[in-house]
């Protein structure tokens, strides 16, 4: 990887060289401070991305940052998952604000997405053929006809709901700092041999190719039972080890439905947690009387992709 910068960056002092022949000391000192000129920015980004994944890291996947603190995934209830509506909503929380036009997304919809993430990521690709049996191999289930079947139903969702996505750089202004808008897929096809045709959202590669990515281990999320644990466990893995957030706060981060009684949503984010802590991924957690969550989580757990 480095060789192949190093080449890189020696055609691009070439180039300078040549454009300012007359000049050859500019020349050198202008690619010393700009590293890499734009003509060469194609190349260092197609190395980038085709970096190759080492054997511990093959069953991680990736999602921007952002969508951990803004993200249009929703626990959804069995009522709500068997009556999908059209729906157009905005909400914003200490992040940003996001705006979702279409079926409201699911965490079954993410699981998918980000298993999505998974494959894009080993094939080095935006838009890659798989099969069925390859999206369950990633998330962890067999390959039933009702599995068959959801899946179909969420990469229509993934490719049909449009999100817009605001980050701000100041709550109390709300200036946009990035705003986003499209669907998490940009379009699929499936043929009669069942193979599919799929193409990721150019955001998430331009936040790859930034390192503006969070890992996600997708094993050990298919792993946990509860939505509400998956919706953690997503939100924890941008923050630091120890970590303390009011509940308001958290829950709107994670999409929890703030109209429940207090004691619901604490009993709900409990549940989650519990199950965290259960499988080695908290060391601690509490809920205090003022409503402030605090977390460690476990040191033996890893959680990034290099």
């Amino acid at each position: 990887m480095d060789d192949e910068l190093n080449q890189i960056i020696l055609r691009a002092k070439n180039n300078l060289q040549e454009k300012f022949k007359n000049n050859p000391e500019l020349a050198l000192k202008v690619a010393e401070e700009a590293k890499i000129v734009k003509c060469t920015v194609d190349e260092v980004r197609k190395a980038i991305f085709n970096r190759p994944i080492s054997p511990d890291q093959a069953t991680f996947s990736f999602i921007p940052t952002e969508m951990t603190r803004l993200s249009p995934f929703f626990p959804i209830s069995k009522t709500e998952k068997g009556k999908p509506e059209y729906k157009e909503v905005t909400w914003e929380n200490s992040w940003g604000r996001m705006y979702m036009k279409g079926i409201k997304l699911s965490i079954y919809d993410e699981d998918v997405l980000l298993a999505l993430c998974r494959l894009f990521r080993q094939k080095q690709a935006l838009t890659m053929t798989v099969s069925r049996t390859d999206i369950c191999n990633a998330i962890g289930k067999g390959r039933g006809k009702n599995t068959l079947a959801a899946i179909d139903k969420a990469i229509e969702r993934l490719t049909g709901t449009l999100v817009t996505i605001e980050v701000w750089d100041n709550v109390k202004t709300k200036n946009a700092k990035m705003k986003m808008g499209n669907t998490m897929l940009t379009g699929y096809t499936i043929s009669e041999n069942g193979k599919i045709t799929v193409t990721l959202n150019p955001y998430f590669k331009e936040a790859y190719l930034e390192t503006m990515v969070t890992s996600i281990d997708v094993d050990f999320r298919m792993s946990l039972k509860h939505d509400v644990s998956k919706s953690l466990h997503r939100f924890l893995e941008a923050q630091p080890r120890d970590y303390q957030i009011g509940m308001d706060k958290l829950i709107v981060s994670i999409n929890v439905n703030a109209e429940q009684e207090r004691f619901h949503i604490r009993n709900f984010l409990k549940i989650g947690l519990k199950e965290l802590k259960e499988r080695n991924y908290l060391e601690f957690f509490n809920i205090g009387k003022d409503d402030i969550i605090t977390i460690r989580k476990a040191t033996t757990y890893k959680n990034k992709i290099t």
